[in-house]
Parts: C-alpha cells; structure tokens; sequence
C-alpha cells in the first residue's frame, strides 16, 4: 500500500499543477502553543483563496475508528459532528465509508480554520479581502465515497484535481458549522421518539370524558420500533415505568400504523410530542439519548425487556427516565 508520504507530494503536484502556492504542513507551516500539532496537512493560496486542506492517504481510510474517537484538542463543533455521525452510523442511516468523510469535511478541516492563529500561523501575509476555502485530497478510489458525504454536507464543489496519479483534490465552499446548526441539521436525519395520547369518553349521547390513553412509539434501532402503552409507574421508583407491548414493527410501518390509528380513532387520537433521539443498544435493552428536553418526554430513556420474550402478548417493558402526561381533555 502506497505511503503517507509519497501520497503527499501527489497532493502538493496536483494544487501546485493548477496555480496554486503550496505550503506543506510539516514543512512549512509552524504551530503554537500547547496544541503545536493541530494544523492543516496544507495551506494553498491563489490570488485571493486560501484553501486549508486535509489529506488521506490509501493507509487512511474512512472507516477508522480513531476518526470517530474524540479529542482533546476537539472544539465543540468537531465533537459534535463525531458524536452524531457515529450515531447516524449505528442506526444504519450512513455508511461508515461515507460517514468519515462526513467527520473530516464537517468537522475536521473547518476546525483548522478556527484555530488559525491559535494552534498555528498562516504561512504568509494574506491579502485584507481573502476567501477561504476547504481542500480535501484523498484517492481517487474513495470520490465517489466523497461525493455522498458532501450530498449530506450540502458543501459546494468549488474544483475538482484530477490528473491521473490516482489521487483527487476536492476544493470546497464553507458551510455553517455552528454546534447549533450540526445538532440542528443532524437531528433531521435521527429517528423520532413520539408520545402520543388517547382521549377516552363514556356515554353515547352526552360523552364524558374519563382519561387519556398515553401511547409512545420508540426507536430501539434503525429500522425498528416498539408501540408502547402506558401501564403505571414502578411502585416506590422514581421515573420508572411499566408500559405494555403493542406492536413490534419496522421503521417502514411507523407512518402507516400512525396514519391507521388517526383514521380508527379520528379526534381522539393525538401525536403531542415527538423528538429527535439517537438509540444505543445497553445490556439489557436500549438507551434514547434525546437531541432536546420535551414537555413530555423530559429526560433520555432507558428502556429495559427481554428480547427473548419479546414475542410474549403478555410482555411489559420497564422504562426508565423522567415523564410527563395529559390528564386533561385537550
């Protein structure tokens, strides 16, 4: 497998090739502080743009593990996008092998522009009206890898080097990487976690009524979710909950049996609350971390069955976290 280092002077001829001022990371540009060596693999400049880039070699592949590994040195922004596309990933909405370039191209390089003269220095005296770009150079192999992450990216392809060595320089727009657009943008993606209520009355011609029905359906992955109706709290618990087993069913059904429980019971059945979550599997079930604190589902849940007995029509499950119900007919 081709090196680190000969898979960087590709880099540097293909920017070098269109015009581009190229500025090594090791070579050329100088670090500071305590996080000397949190810098760009690259500086290019033409004219007015400059580009910070980062490179991956063949031995650097998308579905490393150590790119999904917090740092020390990570901002907020950079931790928030591995924390989500990790998440993404365990719940089969992004393949890993698009899902790092996910991290690098919203997370990684955008960092290296933030801590411009925190970590390092610019190679040069940039001119006062600049643009700043990003630089993404990796295999050719991986572009079409690429090019699916910068569809969930939204980042425009501002040129694309390709010359035949076998690697592919990808300059690129910034896009809004705030903490709060991430979570924002992410959490569109996420399984949705709904607490839903139904409204019970008594009498035919003068109706009365006697209570709420309170109903959830919860991710437990991907592609899975449990119905669930509301049995009572656990006895001398707090935040604990006995919820009775509906349905087992496909992500693919959760709109039809929604949509079928509107049509069945019209008025009376409402979806009060539903919230963005990611799902992690835990030893004895499941852990939503939710992506904001609901007026209902106030907390992330745990919820705890046996999937042995899953299947049983007599099957409860435990759930674990801080709840809120209607009581009034509303």
């Amino acid at each position: 497998m081709e090196g680190k280092k000969e898979f960087y002077k590709k880099a540097e001829k293909s920017l070098t090739s269109k015009g581009y001022q190229y500025f090594d990371g090791d070579r050329d540009i100088h670090g500071k502080g305590k996080q000397h060596s949190n810098r760009p693999d690259y500086i290019a400049i033409k004219g007015n743009t400059i580009v910070i880039g980062e490179i991956k070699s063949p031995a650097e592949g998308p579905n490393s593990g150590s790119w999904r590994q917090i740092q020390k040195t990570d901002s907020e922004e950079f931790k928030t996008v591995r924390i989500n596309v990790l998440a993404r990933e365990k719940n089969g909405q992004v393949a890993p092998e698009v899902g790092g370039h996910e991290i690098i191209i919203r997370g990684q390089i955008p960092d290296y522009y933030r801590k411009i003269g925190i970590t390092y220095d610019l190679p040069v005296t940039v001119p006062k009206k600049c643009q700043f770009v990003l630089g993404y150079t990796v295999p050719d192999s991986e572009e079409n890898n690429v090019d699916r992450a910068l569809k969930n990216c939204k980042n425009r392809i501002l040129d694309k080097i390709t010359d035949g060595n076998g690697s592919i320089t990808y300059v690129l727009d910034f896009q809004d990487t705030s903490a709060a657009f991430i979570k924002e943008e992410i959490s569109k993606s996420l399984p949705l976690a709904y607490y839903c209520i139904l409204k019970n009355y008594k009498g035919f011609f003068r109706k009365k009524f006697i209570g709420n029905t309170h109903l959830y359906f919860f991710p437990v992955s991907g592609n899975r979710y449990l119905y669930l109706g509301l049995l009572g709290e656990v006895e001398g618990e707090n935040d604990c909950y006995v919820l009775k087993l509906i349905t087992d069913m496909g992500r693919d059904l959760l709109e039809p049996v929604i949509g079928g429980e509107i049509k069945e019971f019209k008025e009376r059945f409402l979806i009060s609350e539903k919230i963005p979550c990611e799902v992690n599997k835990t030893v004895d079930g499941y852990h939503l971390r939710m992506a904001t604190r609901g007026n209902y589902i106030r907390s992330d849940i745990d919820i705890q069955f046996d999937e042995n007995d899953l299947t049983s029509p007599r099957e409860s499950i435990v759930t674990r976290g801080k709840l809120a119900f209607i009581s009034e007919d509303k």
